[in-house]
């Protein structure tokens, strides 16, 4: 279960606390207790990073790579899983292998080998060769060696 919050600039903090939050949670929390996995979206590139530690989540996600908001800074912001590291476009469909594999390589480092499940901040475009898929899952297996 995941939900999408907003961008900062089409909703100020006090506006999107007050209308926006509250119903955001309620999606999150909504789940049947089987359903463990609730990602947290922030779409954008000024996403409301200060939000992350009152979202009902399991795992924030949100465009690191093109974002104001880094993995090394959304780490200091959050203490569960991020999912992130990757660019969609950037990396997993016009790198090569080598690219992505240092990509992974990077982001790995950057979270310490914890709390990171890689993937991208955004959905994959379809034009994102197999390959390339193929070497972000065998960096991500490989580890930071």
């Amino acid at each position: 279960m995941s939900a999408n919050w907003p961008i900062a600039t089409s909703s100020p903090n006090p506006e999107y606390e007050s209308f926006g939050l509250p119903g955001d949670s309620a999606v999150l929390t909504s789940a049947p207790k089987s359903v463990w996995l609730r990602i947290a979206y922030l779409a954008g590139a000024a996403v409301m990073t200060r939000l992350f530690a009152r979202m009902p989540a399991t795992v924030v996600a949100w465009d690191d790579r093109s974002s104001e908001t880094d993995l090394a800074a959304g780490r200091s912001m959050w203490s569960g899983p991020i999912l992130g590291g990757l660019d969609a476009e950037l990396d997993l469909r016009a790198s090569t292998p080598a690219g992505i594999r240092e990509a992974v390589r990077a982001s790995l480092h950057t979270m310490g080998n914890r709390r990171l499940i890689v993937g991208c901040g955004r959905p994959l475009p379809v034009t994102v060769p197999h390959g390339n898929l193929r070497a972000a899952r065998t960096a991500v297996e490989r580890g930071t060696s």
